[in-house]
């Protein structure tokens, strides 16, 4: 009986008999951490379901799911300034199901994913990790809307956590990084900074161990498969001879100019303040998306200045510093303005930065200054505020108008009637929420689902009598005319329509609305 005992008795961990208080403490890290993942997933879950699908993310959709193979993919993609591998991904799943909520489920598990790569490093204290997977950009930017954002930033972090770990996994990192590169034009700068300041510099540098990696076969066969992914960019996001992308217009201003708007622009992505309070002064020095302003630039640069000094490594700052730099010439190679969403990505390299400090014992900011400690979470506090603002007017009011406008269409059986969609920007979000093949768009006398930025392209041309006569042959039915434009007595006379519905509007695209017409006769 004795013996059947002892051998009926758990083997004990060697770990716990040896330091059981390190072991009770690492099962409540991993406790808390699942605790926090399974937190983030609800409420991403929540809201994402109730968040509607707008212009960009069902326009890669549209472009994935009518592409009928990969050849015509990839020659849509140079009307669109984006690489591939984010198409790629949704490819397989448009073609075999007509609902967009996939999108949102593929997005929501990268999200997950890059969640726990940020939960599950062990180099920030857990403050640092919730404020950052909660923050407006991981969570409502790249996590609620299903854009390429996520699976670079995802990709970005994993390669990261490759080169920081205590053993590291340089070719793992190399494929993520190539991979990145071809998810997102602006994440190149990060790959950059990656390659630089976690694979060539050391975390001790000296300049002969430095320059002894250029010697090695490694670094050059690093390089080549970085260069390749960069030409496979290339090939992708080169523009076709008659693009024209509203965004990549060059500003009519010197550089000087554009880099007084494009910086003094960014400082709206990190402090939130009540714009109705400010007077029509302040507005005007603060209007730097419009044209220059010091203030503005001002203002960004100290935002920029107080995120480095909250950095706790020299390392990591001189990290952000680079792929700070380089992120501003790519906007000016590409978007010139940033948005939030662009924006996003100099956030993973912030991110990044945070962890370019040792693990396991060091990762208490212990040795940091207490201001910098102090900043660090003012910022981030700033961006899950900005984000739980973000998340309450998205369970309260529509996003935009589009989907509402689908759910209208299908409800009254209109979606099976043709379609006449002006301006056309209004057009991506309503077909892929309905599951609509085509409609005519008269901004380019054409019939489509996602939208072609050629240069032929009139965006404020509106339909004719004319146009809407023959769609009534063609199709033996009435068409349903879908504006952006309220439409007045005259021309609804004129075009023998009446008004039929009117979206909600939408929280965060101020100004949009969507009205709906029917024939009279």
């Amino acid at each position: 009986m004795q013996g059947s005992s002892k051998a009926g008795t758990r083997a004990a961990d060697p770990l716990e008999i040896a330091c059981p208080e390190a072991h009770r403490k690492g099962l409540r890290e991993a406790g808390t951490v699942f605790g926090v993942l399974l937190l983030f997933s609800i409420l991403l879950a929540l809201v994402t379901r109730a968040h509607e699908i707008y212009l960009d993310e069902a326009q890669a959709w549209l472009i994935a799911r009518h592409s009928h193979n990969l050849a015509e993919l990839f020659h849509n993609l140079h009307y669109e300034g984006h690489p591939a591998v984010w198409y790629l991904l949704i490819y397989p799943v448009a073609h075999l199901s007509n609902e967009i909520s996939w999108i949102r489920a593929i997005n929501y598990a990268l999200s997950v994913v890059t969640a726990g790569l940020i939960l599950f490093d062990r180099r920030n204290p857990m403050t640092v990790k919730v404020l950052l997977v909660f923050s407006v950009f991981v969570f409502f930017y790249m996590g609620v809307i299903a854009r390429s954002y996520m699976l670079a930033g995802m990709l970005l972090i994993a390669s990261a956590r490759c080169l920081l770990a205590d053993r590291p996994r340089h070719w793992t990192a190399m494929l993520l990084l190539g991979v990145a590169i071809n998810t997102h034009f602006l994440a190149i700068p990060l790959a950059t900074g990656i390659f630089v300041w976690l694979y060539w510099i050391a975390p001790t540098p000296t300049t002969r161990e430095d320059a002894n990696k250029i010697r090695q076969r490694r670094f050059w066969i690093s390089i080549l498969m970085l260069g390749i992914a960069l030409v496979l960019c290339y090939l992708t996001v080169r523009p076709a001879a008659d693009l024209d992308l509203p965004q990549y217009h060059k500003p009519k201003v010197s550089l000087l100019g554009y880099l007084l708007m494009n910086i003094g622009s960014m400082w709206r992505n990190f402090v939130i303040l009540p714009t109705a309070l400010y007077s029509p002064e302040t507005k005007q020095l603060l209007a730097a998306q419009d044209h220059p302003s010091l203030i503005a630039v001002t203002l960004s640069v100290l935002l920029w200045i107080i995120a480095i000094f909250g950095l706790p490594t020299r390392r990591g700052k001189y990290f952000f510093i680079t792929v700070s730099l380089l992120w501003t010439a790519a906007t000016w190679l590409t978007v010139h303005i940033a948005g939030p969403f662009h924006v996003s990505m100099l956030f993973v390299g912030y991110i990044i930065a945070l962890m370019m400090k040792p693990a396991d014992g060091q990762h208490s900011q212990g040795n940091a200054p207490k201001a910098s400690r102090n900043m660090l979470y003012i910022g981030l506090g700033m961006q899950v505020l900005i984000c739980f603002i973000w998340c309450i007017q998205e369970a309260c009011y529509p996003y935009s108008g589009g989907e509402p406008t689908a759910i209208w269409l299908k409800g009254r059986g209109f979606d099976r009637r043709p379609l006449v969609i002006q301006p056309d920007l209004a057009g991506p979000a309503i077909l892929a929420s309905a599951g609509i093949e085509s409609a005519y768009y008269p901004a380019c006398h054409c019939q489509g689902s996602f939208l072609v930025y050629r240069k032929s392209r009139d965006v404020l041309r509106r339909v004719s009598r004319e146009e809407l006569q023959e769609i009534e042959r063609e199709s033996g039915s009435a068409p349903i005319v879908i504006s952006q434009w309220k439409l007045d007595a005259e021309e609804m006379r004129r075009l023998g329509l009446r008004l039929e519905f009117k979206a909600p509007d939408g929280w965060f695209w101020v100004g949009e609305n969507v009205f709906v017409y029917q024939s009279t006769g």
